[in-house]
């Protein structure tokens, strides 16, 4: 059954969504990510990154870690590719070679895509992106160090969310 444009009014506290979102996508978290994406294309000389901490239930699991801008996560997941470590199967060269070669591939993705100093459009996004990211596990906190980790997470498979994270101080600290 397809609700009509009043209906959707009313399920969402009156805030109607964009024609073009998805359906899926919490509008609130999406003008959520929208504002973060805003302030980082708007203030990227005049400003501090913005990290807006969260938590989220995504397919069963329980995830913290903090909001930033596409375009500062992107080039921090660069990073990490390019620092990966060789496995006990695989050679240094190898995994050089292919960290370039996937560096190559999605940096001329994500740039375009940010290519203006202009955030992109609401109905554009489909992505949440975490820094220190941590699964909530019965056992602790997956990773369990410090840093966490980078996760990019479909904006439509976000079953609920709240500010603020449940990882404790012990870890973070």
């Amino acid at each position: 059954m397809k609700e009509n444009s009043a209906e959707r009014e009313a399920t969402n506290d009156g805030v109607p969504e964009p024609a073009e979102m998805d359906p899926k996508i919490d509008p609130y978290l999406a003008d959520l990510v929208h504002t973060v994406e805003t302030v980082a294309a708007a203030g990227r000389k005049a400003m501090p990154t913005v990290r807006l901490p969260v938590t989220l239930i995504v397919g069963g699991a329980i995830v913290s870690g903090e909001i930033t801008a596409g375009r500062e996560w992107w080039p921090e997941y660069e990073k990490q590719l390019l620092s990966a470590d060789a496995g006990p199967t695989t050679t240094p060269g190898v995994v050089s070679a292919l960290s370039h070669a996937m560096v190559e591939r999605i940096r001329g993705v994500w740039q375009s895509f940010y290519a203006s100093d202009e955030a992109p459009q609401l109905s554009e996004l489909s992505y949440i992106h975490l820094r220190d990211a941590h699964v909530v596990h019965p056992q602790g906190f997956v990773p369990g160090d410090i840093q966490g980790t980078l996760m990019r997470l479909k904006l439509a498979e976000v079953l609920a969310w709240s500010f603020g994270t449940c990882v404790p101080e012990s870890v973070i600290s």
